[in-house]
């Protein structure tokens, strides 16, 4: 069982445009809402594959009620938290070429009780399972160090928790040293404080990270696939589809193939990429299931090329 933590959850719109131009008018070709959030999805896709998960999340408002109807679809165990507030909406419009442009509401403001409600079903739910992922932004007014609160509140437990957050609370739940976390580059640079040009300078920095306590790091690098580094190994994977259509919940598609199975960490990572390459061959905010996966091309590569240029970096500095 593979238990997540979604602390400000949200009802998914998706729109998809045949182009976009501010300040003009423009008609959605499509639309479909889902219920979302980082931890949500993760269990969404973990159940799409067959892979028991349970996840926690606060409800509030119509939004909230019809996040709980959404995943009354799917093979998850909901461990809900009422609150007196209402859920955000966010905003995903999709381009024909597969860029995504997103208007994410901050969610709303959760009080201590309802925090240390969450936090008890969060324990709850940790001991049912084998990993605990804690994931997403943070509600307004809550404080940046409750990730590695919770973290600290399960390590009597027998569960490996993952992190897969930003900003100030990245840097606290790293404090506590997690036994994965999965940032993606530009999570990872401000984390570091740093801009990293190449593949040697990304290992660099999360090979210091696990010197300091972290066990171990999944590092999304967009088009150039994801690199795995804990203390022993370092793993370098990607994935080429015929064509991008949407990259929402791809990150998230990722960090779930990842942790559905142990075993081998190339094995574990090619099937990452799997269910990742699916998702972003999918239009819109549509996850990945075994029906949707293709024969994308997968490379695991135990031998990183440290001089290997980043490719969102390398566009940026060209731009």
């Amino acid at each position: 069982m593979i238990s997540t933590i979604t602390l400000n959850p949200s009802l998914d719109r998706t729109l998809e445009v045949p182009s976009l131009t501010r300040g003009n008018t423009t008609r959605s070709t499509s639309f479909r809402i889902d219920a979302g959030g980082k931890g949500i999805n993760v269990s969404k896709a973990l159940s799409l594959f067959g892979y028991q998960t349970a996840c926690v999340y606060p409800a509030g408002g119509v939004e909230g009620a019809e996040i709980t109807r959404i995943l009354d679809n799917f093979q998850i165990a909901q461990h809900v938290v009422p609150i007196a507030g209402s859920n955000r909406v966010n905003i995903s419009v999709v381009e024909p070429d597969g860029t995504v442009t997103k208007i994410n509401e901050p969610g709303p403001a959760l009080s201590k009780k309802e925090m240390d409600l969450l936090l008890l079903e969060s324990i709850s739910a940790a001991n049912w399972g084998n990993y605990l992922v804690a994931s997403g932004s943070l509600p307004r007014g809550v404080d940046h160090s409750t990730y590695g609160i919770i973290l600290n509140s399960v390590k009597e437990l027998k569960v490996k928790v993952v992190i897969d957050t930003s900003g100030d609370a990245l840097k606290a739940a790293v404090q506590s040293k997690p036994y994965l976390i999965k940032p993606n580059i530009e999570e990872l640079q401000e984390l570091c404080g740093k801009r990293f040009r190449t593949f040697g300078e990304v290992v660099a920095a999360a090979k210091a990270l696990v010197a300091e306590g972290v066990g171990s790091l999944l590092v999304s690098l967009g088009e150039d696939g994801a690199i795995y580094i804990d203390d022993e190994r370092v793993v370098h994977g990607e994935v080429k589809v015929d064509a991008v259509k949407s990259s929402v919940g791809a990150g998230d598609c990722l960090l779930a193939g990842f942790i559905a199975e142990e075993g081998d960490v190339e094995v574990r990572l090619a099937r990452a990429l799997r269910w990742a390459g699916a998702t972003i061959s999918l239009p819109g905010s549509l996850m990945a299931g075994p029906s949707d996966i293709g024969d994308c091309a997968i490379a695991i590569n135990t031998s990183i090329e440290e001089g290997r240029l980043i490719q969102s970096s390398f566009e940026s500095i060209r731009a």
